[in-house]
Parts: structure tokens; C-alpha cells; sequence
């Protein structure tokens, strides 16, 4: 009920800019300078440790996306080449992946050598959700995101997945807005969530949005934006004011097998979202994009998608 009413509100602008503004103030009390002894990894592993002065040191203007990967190859090549005309640097960094992830990842770093770099991190990874997971450990995703990030070499950073398909009329506005605005704010978007219905490709009805409300973001780097560990995932601590640019990419997660929840398959969680998804009714395309160049736009992606798609 709490969620619904926040979805309520945050469709109505003035009330959204007062949400906005309210969110900023309580992040201006609370927040904290990055400690730098969740840098030093607990399990005292030294070329795993995170260069502190990578938050302070000074870095060209540009965006850098980083990209945390886990058998991945359904779409990630097509979700790389979608973003490479309007990124400075892309760091892919693979963990453990027992699929051709490793392999994509170094066909697309030959192909791009000035702007993609590969890393590896030969540490398992823990399932969201897992309980007391220290903040600093190797093997929680706090300390793995920061550690992914520490690698880029831009003055903005955004984290995405290797699902999230850039629609590159709506990203131009995005890098335009940074590139000449150069702002201290934290950048959200959004993306409609698609799955694959009677061999189509449709709008899950019910899970439309992919977390409209924040889940991935652009920000400058700085003392005051890192990562620490809450009780489900990672989360970001900063301190700044948000700016939206609404719908972005196309989140083609669902179009995954088990779709593409296998790191919380066997949770509740899990089993719910499995559950909602298999009993979603689906809805066209053209009811939510109005705009015919977008529309056009989206439905020559879907054909590509899929060409590809095997589930």
C-alpha cells in the first residue's frame, strides 16, 4: 500500500519535486565521508585493497559505465553496442562466469580498445539477501561494486547491467544535460520492463517499470558517493539532488531464462517475482510510447531482440 501511494504521488510533478526535495534534505543530514577502512578488504588480500584517492583525485570530464557481470551473454553484446557511441569508457568486469561471458567481453575490448576495459574478479560473489554480510568483505556486493568502479577514470560513473538496452534519442539528452551542465546531482532513469508472450515481445503488465524509482543512476565521483552493504544488496550513500530523465533504456531481463533471476530463484523473493511475471498479461507497446519516433524506434529493437532471443 505504501509503494502504491508513493507511485500515486510521484506521477504528479509538484508533488514529485517535493518528495525530491525532502529525500535531499534527509541525505544532506545523514551523510557521511567515505571511511576509508571499508576500502581495505577484511580478508587482507592487498592488491584487492581500493585506492582511496580514486574518490578525490581529480578526473576529464566524461562517463564511464560500469558493467558487473555474471553469465551474461544473452544480450550483452548488443547492450554494448548500444552504448558505445555516447560513453567515454565502458569497464566490464566479469565474476566467475561459466558461460562465453569472459570470451564477448574480450572480442569487445579488441573492438574497442579505446574505450572498453576487461577485468576479473575471481571472487564468488554472495546471493542478495544473504544475512550479515560485512561491509568490507571480498564477497559482498558492496565491496565488489566499489571495487568496479574504483577502475573507471571518469569524472561520472553509472552502474548498469548487461540488460539494459540504451534507446539512444533519450541518451542524448542525458550526456548533452552532463557534458555542458557539468552538475553535482544524482541522474536517475528508467525503462520499461519487456517479456516474451505467444512469440512476441510485450510490456509485462505486471511489473511495468524497472525501478522507475532508482535503481540505476549517473553521479559524479567524490567522497560523499560509495557503496555499503544493507540487508538485501548494495546500496549507494551520497548526498545530492536529483535530476530525471525518465524513460531510457528497455530492461530485457525477463527475456532471460528463468528470467534472469537466478541469483534469487530458490528466495521468497524470488518465487514471487518468478510467479508474477508467469501469470502477467501483456500489453502493446504503442499504449505507452506516444511518440511515433520512439515507437518506431523501440519496435525496430524488439525485431533484433527477437532475432536473437532463444527462450
Amino acid at each position: 500500500m505504501i509503494i502504491q501511494i508513493y507511485k500515486f504521488f510521484d506521477n504528479i510533478k509538484i508533488t514529485r519535486f517535493l518528495m525530491d526535495i525532502i529525500a535531499w534534505i534527509k541525505l544532506k543530514i545523514i551523510a557521511k565521508k567515505l571511511d576509508s577502512n571499508i576500502l581495505i578488504n577484511k580478508e587482507w588480500i592487498k592488491e584487492m585493497n581500493i585506492p582511496y584517492e580514486w574518490f578525490t583525485e581529480n578526473k576529464p570530464l566524461g562517463i564511464s559505465w560500469i558493467a558487473r557481470l555474471k553469465n551474461a551473454e544473452d544480450f550483452l553484446e548488443i547492450v554494448v553496442e548500444s552504448h558505445i557511441p555516447f560513453l567515454d569508457e565502458i569497464i566490464l568486469v566479469d565474476n566467475m562466469s561459466t558461460d562465453n561471458t569472459k570470451k564477448i567481453c574480450l572480442k569487445l575490448a579488441e573492438k574497442y580498445q579505446k574505450k572498453i576495459k576487461f577485468f576479473e574478479y575471481n571472487y564468488n560473489i554472495l546471493p542478495i539477501w544473504t544475512k550479515n554480510l560485512i561491509w568490507n568483505s571480498l564477497y559482498s556486493f558492496s565491496y565488489y561494486t566499489n571495487w568496479c568502479f574504483s577502475k573507471s577514470s571518469y569524472k561520472y560513473v553509472m552502474r548498469l547491467d548487461d540488460d539494459n538496452l540504451l534507446i539512444s534519442q533519450k541518451w542524448k539528452k542525458i550526456r548533452k544535460y552532463i557534458l555542458e551542465k557539468i552538475p553535482k546531482k544524482y541522474i536517475a532513469y528508467w525503462w520499461y520492463n519487456l517479456f516474451k508472450k505467444n512469440n512476441n515481445i510485450w510490456i509485462c503488465k505486471n511489473d511495468i517499470y524497472s525501478w522507475k524509482y532508482w535503481d540505476h543512476w549517473i553521479y559524479p565521483v567524490s567522497v560523499s558517493t560509495y557503496y555499503i552493504q544493507n540487508e538485501i544488496w548494495e546500496e549507494l550513500k551520497h548526498n545530492l539532488f536529483f535530476k530525471r530523465f525518465n524513460l531510457t533504456f528497455l530492461h530485457l531481463k525477463y527475456l532471460k531464462k528463468n528470467f534472469g533471476l537466478k541469483n534469487c530463484i530458490l528466495t521468497e523473493i524470488g518465487k514471487e517475482r518468478r510467479n508474477l511475471i508467469e501469470k502477467s498479461e501483456s500489453i502493446k507497446i504503442e499504449n505507452f510510447i506516444r511518440n511515433n519516433k520512439d515507437l518506431d524506434l523501440i519496435k525496430n529493437i524488439i525485431k533484433n531482440i527477437l532475432k536473437i532471443n532463444k527462450y
